[in-house]
């Protein structure tokens, strides 16, 4: 008997999907990790992988997740165990996260050895102000019922996807940087979502990765309220780096983190509940944001894009210098 499993990103999506398709019981995969965010290791089982993301996600929203080590464990091991599906259907949206989910799910079946046929539907644009459909997530079900047609991957994007997964989750950014350069033949959408992910290593100047940038500048203009910040934060940065508040409010507390040697914010009220928390920004945060200070010098860095540790304690910094990336 043929079967057909849909592979979707976040429960929300997967939601308006059921709505929208009406699919068998059991015949839907969520996979409820960003993988946009935190480390991208290289995978060597489900163990290890779903320990370090689980640990990473357990920092983010502390309380919110199971052991580390079942964190999305269901998920991985559904997929690595689909050797009788007749066909796979990855249902996307054009931002990061999903383009990253098709690599991922790609690989994973290539680890597993199997031969299921896998398609996608790729969702660009939709509504009458042809909005940018970023993710799924962003959609009702009446825009998910209209959706595009069903294509089947050809050789060659499973290619490109194989590359393409060896490069987002190497410790060395050459490697996708080489990757980005590349004109695309199968997966434009994924090259110029990732494109935006580049803009999260450290400005040279500043030390300032993108989110922590405008989390900074929007403390300043539009704080106290950490609500308010991380609205202003995301709604003027709606684009295929798309994250949510709770990985934004993790960043804005690791930069009021009061271990650091310069905090570059101050967080009062509870910094576990952003309706009840509040910034403002401190005078090295003030020096740092205007250029005239550089946070790395003051602070060090430990942070990831994607398979990269940046990492000050090691000498292993990447920062973006004149549109391309310097080691140092």
């Amino acid at each position: 008997m043929s079967r057909r499993i849909h592979i979707l990103q976040g429960f929300s999506a997967a939601g308006c999907f059921a709505q929208a398709i009406h699919p068998k019981p059991g015949d839907v995969l969520v996979n409820d990790d960003v993988l946009s965010c935190g480390p991208l290791p290289l995978f060597q089982s489900v163990e290890q992988w779903t320990n370090q993301r689980g640990t990473y996600w357990d920092t983010v929203l502390p309380g919110e997740f199971p052991r580390p080590s079942a964190f999305n464990s269901d998920f991985l091991a559904t997929v690595l165990g689909l050797q009788d599906a007749d066909s796979i259907v990855v249902w996307l949206g054009i931002g990061v996260v999903e383009q990253l989910l098709l690599a991922w799910v790609m690989y994973l079946l290539r680890f597993s050895g199997s031969q299921a046929q896998v398609s996608v539907v790729q969702f660009t644009r939709v509504g009458k102000r042809d909005m940018d459909v970023w993710g799924l997530g962003l959609l009702n079900p009446e825009q998910i019922q209209e959706h595009p047609p069903i294509e089947p991957l050809s050789a060659d994007a499973r290619t490109e996807l194989d590359h393409c997964w060896a490069a987002v989750s190497s410790a060395d950014p050459a490697r996708l940087l080489s990757v980005l350069s590349k004109v695309p033949t199968s997966l434009p959408h994924f090259r110029s979502s990732l494109q935006q992910i580049i803009r999260r290593y450290p400005d040279h100047q500043t030390g300032l990765g993108r989110w922590d940038f405008e989390l900074l500048k929007y403390a300043k203009e539009k704080g106290p309220k950490v609500t308010r910040v991380i609205g202003e934060t995301m709604g003027w940065n709606f684009d295929a780096d798309l994250v949510g508040d709770a990985y934004l409010f993790w960043r804005l507390r690791r930069l009021g983190d009061s271990g650091l040697a310069h905090p570059l914010a101050a967080l009062s009220g509870d910094p576990y509940n952003m309706r009840d928390c509040e910034v403002a920004i401190t005078e090295a945060g003030e020096w740092v944001l205007a250029g005239r200070a550089n946070a790395i010098e003051l602070n060090g860095i430990d942070d990831w894009v994607l398979g990269v540790h940046l990492d000050s304690r090691q000498g292993a910094v990447w920062s973006r210098k004149e549109g391309t990336l310097v080691s140092g």
